[in-house]
């Protein structure tokens, strides 16, 4: 799911293709029996390719999600790519490599969310690219459950039939949820019983 919600899938297609292509297609137009400098241009060919893949590896890592991060009244998805490294310093949410880690930034008040805005407005990053900003979700499950939104109102976005598959059942009824903004639309973010138990679910949230 995180990965459509990134169109991570398409531009891992992008990369996948334009190396397969690349490679046969310049050893084809490189390629004659009688050329002397054959093994050089093969090698070059080569070279092109390797350098290709990792080009399109790094843009791939470079835009890979590292964070879920609650905000307000929604998560949003913090990509490498969106970090800058002067926010980096003193987190107490540590990333990791494997997959996206679930984050917080605590409720703002009036006066914090103008200066934000203010910072914004300059140029800077807003709060959900702020990892110096983050807390646990496990320490602010209140305030994200107070902001939740219970799931009869999944319903304006999708069918009743897909809700209730799999995501109602006889001992949990419904259940409280929050949107994911991603750049391919909204998502849902169910949120579990237990604190701290939060999952990306198909359907769309706005």
């Amino acid at each position: 799911i995180l990965s459509a919600a990134m169109n991570v899938s398409s531009v891992a297609f992008v990369v996948l293709a334009v190396d397969v292509v690349l490679g046969p297609l310049l050893t084809f137009i490189v390629f004659n029996s009688n050329k002397k400098s054959l093994e050089i241009d093969l090698a070059v060919v080569g070279v092109v390719q390797v350098v290709a893949l990792m080009m399109g590896l790094h843009s791939i890592y470079q835009g890979r999600p590292v964070w879920l991060v609650f905000v307000e009244d929604r998560f949003e998805i913090a990509r490498y790519s969106d970090i800058d490294a002067e926010f980096l310093k003193n987190i107490s949410v540590e990333p990791s490599f494997f997959k996206p880690t679930w984050a917080a930034v605590p409720l703002m008040n009036e006066k914090q969310k103008e200066h934000m805005f203010a910072e914004v407005l300059k140029g800077r990053s807003d709060a959900a690219f702020r990892p110096n900003l983050y807390k646990s979700v496990v320490g602010q499950w209140q305030e994200i459950k107070i902001k939740s939104i219970n799931s009869i109102e999944l319903e304006k976005f999708n069918s009743s039939l897909k809700v209730g598959n799999g995501l109602k059942d006889e001992n949990q009824g419904h259940f409280q949820w929050l949107p994911l903004v991603s750049p391919s639309g909204s998502y849902v973010i169910k949120m579990g019983e237990r604190v701290g138990d939060l999952n990306i679910v198909d359907l769309r949230g706005g």
